[in-house]
């Protein structure tokens, strides 16, 4: 990869994989939680394939066995911005390569090219099973996951998993926005983060 595209991909992301073994069964399952770049959405490219890295390096981990996993965390996307659809389609639309053209572009050999169109690789991933639970569970994303002061309230978090292995039971109701309107913007003393409480319930499909 050229240097110059080494040097505008690099951005802050944190991404941390965890492999467990459960107790009862034996069984192994990847846990990965993200942060991915926000940067208000100078560089959403960047953010895209920052997510769709964190799918990848899961596949990698589960090896051929095509174990359980998790993937959770603030994916700085909302349901209709492209790092959602990469995650859950693996791929992008033509639209949405589009809508990445506008952020800056890298000098590769003499020619200017947006790194959407130079490592085309990179936005996508090859796990067919990712599921999101709340959509699966609920039929929709959660209507708010974020509220700050940052961006505009609305849902920014998910938790994904391997729907080929694992079964979602259930999941925890996010505080509704007439509640967080009342304290006008989180964090507060009540609600001590701007991101707010998710949690999903698994069990190993047999």
């Amino acid at each position: 990869m050229a240097d110059a595209v080494v040097e505008y991909i690099l951005s802050q992301c944190v991404a941390i994989f965890t492999k467990l073994r459960c107790k009862k069964t034996d069984r192994m399952i990847t846990v990965a939680n993200i942060h991915a770049l926000f940067g208000e959405y100078k560089k959403m490219d960047i953010t895209v394939m920052q997510i769709a890295a964190a799918v990848r390096e899961l596949t990698k981990l589960n090896g051929p066995d095509n174990q359980p996993y998790v993937l959770c965390g603030d994916f700085n996307q909302y349901i209709d911005m492209p790092g959602y659809h990469v995650a859950q389609n693996g791929t992008l639309t033509e639209n949405e390569k589009e809508s990445l053209r506008v952020y800056p572009k890298v000098t590769v050999e003499k020619e200017e090219m947006n790194v959407v169109d130079i490592v085309p690789e990179c936005f996508q991933h090859s796990a067919s099973d990712i599921t999101s639970s709340y959509r699966e569970i609920l039929g929709e994303e959660p209507k708010m996951t974020y509220n700050g002061h940052c961006d505009p309230s609305g849902a920014l978090d998910f938790i994904w998993y391997g729907s080929d292995c694992l079964t979602c039971c259930g999941v925890l109701d996010v505080v509704s926005t007439d509640v967080i309107e009342q304290f006008n913007y989180c964090p507060n003393p009540v609600f001590p983060s701007d991101h707010l409480l998710m949690r999903s319930k698994f069990k190993f499909s047999s």
